[in-house]
């Protein structure tokens, strides 16, 4: 399990596109704390260590993780969001994130705001914009944000400067895709609710 609170940047450092499709990340502080086996979040995809080597670090891609995110689109020196997973006795500063991307939104809009925060919209399905109301946690390449506005086909959020340095989303264009996981709390009570009014 994670928070969506982004603690490192990696590096892709190679992809080989073979069975199995792997990619290295070079983050050296990363590569020390983990162990093969682990489990770590890439821009929000929940996958294992496979290898380690120096300041480098692998994890294997199923077909499934390449089908619903954006992870097929890496180049080599292509930069992603890491999260170690949570442990007990750690603090628990973001929300539920499991790391089981739902599918990938587009960036369709993003305002500089006066204060020097950004506000993005991203079009997503209307079956996953189910999930969200406007205060509701959402995670964003493995970012935990809160939601502004959800209209019809899209959602917004706000990124503070701090989070627009510290993470990838910062240096995000228009038209990139990023991994959305909406609220599992959401997806239970919506399942709930369909089962009631059968």
């Amino acid at each position: 399990m994670f928070t969506g609170i982004i603690r490192n940047i990696a590096r892709v450092a190679q992809v080989l596109p073979a069975n199995p499709y792997k990619i290295f990340f070079h983050q050296p502080q990363v590569a020390k704390e983990v162990k093969i086996g682990d489990s770590i979040s890439i821009s929000g995809c929940c996958l294992t260590i496979t290898e380690i080597e120096n300041d480098t670090f692998a994890v294997d891609v199923a077909v499934e993780t390449l089908r619903k995110t954006n992870l097929q689109e890496l180049r080599e020196d292509d930069f992603v969001n890491i999260e170690l997973a949570m442990q007990v006795n750690s603090r628990f500063d973001g929300h539920i994130v499991q790391g089981h991307v739902d599918q990938t939104g587009k960036i369709v809009e993003i305002i500089k705001e006066p204060d020097s925060s950004i506000t993005m919209w991203i079009e997503t399905s209307a079956d996953l914009l189910d999930h969200m109301v406007e205060k509701c946690s959402v995670t964003v390449d493995g970012v935990s944000l809160t939601v502004i506005d959800v209209t019809p086909s899209r959602f917004s959020f706000m990124l503070i400067p701090l989070t627009q340095k510290h993470t990838t989303l910062g240096s995000k264009k228009v038209q990139s895709l990023v991994n959305i996981e909406t609220d599992i709390l959401a997806k239970y009570v919506k399942k709930l609710c369909q089962k009631n009014f059968v």
